[in-house]
């Protein structure tokens, strides 16, 4: 009967992110060796990026016209754009 390949398990921490990859080993260490370090890249890569920007919940125009809504009751109430 035959062996079932040993895996190798390798823990990737980047910045307050952690993960765990698992390699299953063959008979050439140098080709294990590379794999682990793509692998091991590929994955602090991964956990580099930023999380996906929400959705809006609120339309463009509608925004739009919060912010001049806002604007004008500033100006009515004399704030100086300098201070704030």
């Amino acid at each position: 009967m035959e062996k079932p390949p040993e895996i190798k398990r390798i823990t990737v921490k980047e910045g307050e992110h952690e993960t765990d990859i698992f390699i299953p080993q063959s008979e050439d260490r140098g080709y294990d060796e590379y794999l682990a370090e793509a692998e091991t890249e590929k994955t602090s890569n991964e956990l580099r990026k930023k999380p996906p920007r929400p959705e809006q919940k609120v339309s463009d125009k509608e925004m739009g016209e919060m912010l001049r809504e806002r604007t004008e009751w500033r100006r009515s109430r004399g704030f100086n754009r300098k201070y704030f």
